[in-house]
């Protein structure tokens, strides 16, 4: 009974748990949480994950492990326009309109052996896209703000390069929460459905691709493949630290024009096999 409503502390002064819930970090009480929260984790491991979800959104830890992804998003994003006074604003959108995703830029089929195969990432694109322009299904912009508060976070955490399983879980938690919104505005099922504003994220999101693509090209390196949020870059007859440091100013350059999305290096392939749309061989040495 209690567990079932671990974190109400956020809410009610009184209950029992309420100076656990409101500690820095849940691994603080973890000792004393953990028998009780075993019947709502699989297995021992997930013990963090599930107490920090809760702590995060909110939720009880019964919601945690039978909830569906969409409705803790429900959850959290009406207390959100509860808390802000515009809780009247969360309409869904019932148009009947199909959107298209992401974008896959055809690939140059082929064996790259002579140099390097660099593969950038735009992290956590369609969050970013949502806070860089202000992307919202209400007109006080709660999401992006909700978008920017969890990306920042994250940073935060990641930052510290700590080892807690807690921490771990709760930057994971983190991840989750940022990155599953997308998907639930898509979603039919989604209570505030909204497939203009899912359509309008995914629009600017193939034109970064494109850009970037282009911007890339236009610097002399060659682009063999791209797919949603990353592009691969090819660059012969040199070493993987010569062609990092190629590509290191070029991506500074193109970060610059954003003040929250960011391309990253995701991964430098020694070898790469790219042998058709959705096949690709990486080969280190």
């Amino acid at each position: 009974m209690y567990v079932m409503g671990i974190y109400s502390g956020w809410f009610r002064v009184n209950h029992t748990f309420t100076k656990y819930a409101l500690k820095s970090h849940v691994g603080d009480c973890s000792d004393f949480l953990s028998p009780h929260i075993l019947p709502f984790a699989n297995g021992v491991d997930d013990i963090p994950r599930v107490l920090e979800m809760s702590r995060l959104c909110r939720i009880t830890v019964g919601d945690v492990k039978n909830a569906s992804t969409i409705h803790i998003q429900t959850l959290v994003i009406e207390r959100m326009a509860y808390e802000r006074g515009i809780f009247g604003q969360l309409q869904r959108d019932n148009v009947q309109k199909e959107f298209i995703g992401g974008l896959v830029l055809e690939p140059i089929v082929g064996v790259y052996e002579d140099g390097p195969v660099l593969v950038l990432d735009f992290v956590s694109l369609y969050p970013s896209i949502m806070i860089e322009y202000g992307i919202c299904i209400t007109d006080d912009k709660i999401i992006p703000e909700y978008m920017k508060s969890i990306k920042d976070a994250r940073v935060k955490l990641k930052n510290e390069n700590s080892t807690d399983k807690y921490v771990i879980a709760r930057q994971q938690s983190l991840k989750f929460m940022m990155n599953s919104l997308y998907g639930c505005l898509g979603s039919t099922f989604f209570p505030y459905y909204n497939p203009r504003v899912a359509s309008r994220i995914t629009e600017i999101g193939r034109q970064l691709l494109v850009e970037t693509r282009d911007f890339i090209e236009k610097k002399g390196l060659r682009v063999i493949y791209g797919d949603t949020d990353s592009l691969f870059i090819y660059i012969p007859s040199t070493t993987r630290e010569n062609a990092i440091s190629i590509i290191r100013p070029v991506m500074e350059e193109i970060n610059s024009k954003y003040s929250h999305v960011r391309l990253s290096m995701d991964t430098v392939a020694d070898k790469m096999i790219l042998i058709f749309l959705v096949s690709i061989l990486y080969l280190r040495i």
